[in-house]
């Protein structure tokens, strides 16, 4: 069921939403006010290790054959491992996989307890015609085109990119009592149990505006389902952080 948010037009369905801001004496340029749609289960410790000790594999292979790729960044940290730690961690040694839970972030979650699930929505602005020149150029403007466009630095630097994140508990699929989180706006509360706004001192009606679009455009859990899971996302990042907290450790 395609998700619709009134006042933007889908870029990608379910995905990322546009609507056109007119401001050409400031930026030059036509201005895209973006709206990524994503969603997740919280990562848990055996997640983020599970992860790990997959990724370890590929990070084992490339050591012993060179094949010329390009690696992610992700990647390229993991390749600064010892072998024996790779191999270890690969075959789930009990003081190795033990010693890693000490560096992960992620939450330890008791066998049976439910796992929360959120809603994530990024927010921000990118010049139309840079959209248009990568499109001409043959890049994929896919999801992460998008999110990549939010976080770069020289749209940053001139007040572009990523205005501020979301985030929503969803509450048996749905999202939680709209009223709480009118309350949370109306006195600029930036982190609740369901409801975390990523710029601490927020202007109350920009956030309000997008939360009224969300909550209209999300009303029940058959829409939600249609949101892309990124969960895989989460717990590579836990893993790369973990990864990054075993490095600064080594080099103490």
């Amino acid at each position: 069921m395609p998700i619709q948010l009134w006042g933007y037009n889908p870029i990608l369905q379910n995905q990322v939403y546009g609507r056109d801001i007119r401001m050409p004496q400031v930026y030059g340029s036509i201005l895209k006010a973006v709206v990524v749609l994503e969603r997740f289960r919280e990562a848990t410790e055996d997640d983020v290790v599970s992860f790990l000790r997959e990724k370890a594999k590929d990070a084992l292979r490339r050591k012993s054959q060179d094949f010329g790729e390009e690696l992610g960044q992700f990647d390229k940290t993991f390749a600064k491992f010892p072998k024996k730690f790779l191999e270890d961690l690969i075959r789930g040694r009990m003081d190795c996989i033990t010693f890693v839970r000490q560096y992960i972030g992620a939450p330890w979650i008791k066998e049976g307890q439910p796992l929360k699930e959120y809603v994530h929505i990024r927010y921000g602005l990118i010049p139309e015609e840079t959209i248009e020149y990568n499109q001409s150029i043959g890049i994929e403007v896919n999801m992460e085109f998008f999110i990549a466009g939010l976080l770069h630095q020289q749209l940053l630097e001139q007040r572009l990119g990523e205005k501020f994140k979301l985030k929503f508990l969803l509450e048996n699929g749905r999202l939680s009592k709209k009223q709480g989180i009118d309350l949370s706006i109306a006195k600029r509360v930036s982190e609740s149990e369901n409801f975390f706004v990523s710029a601490p001192h927020y202007d109350p009606r920009e956030i309000g505006e997008l939360v009224n679009v969300i909550y209209a455009g999300l009303p029940t859990q058959r829409e939600i389902s249609e949101i892309k899971d990124m969960k895989y996302k989460v717990v590579e990042e836990f893993a790369y952080t973990t990864l990054r907290r075993l490095i600064e450790t080594a080099q103490k």
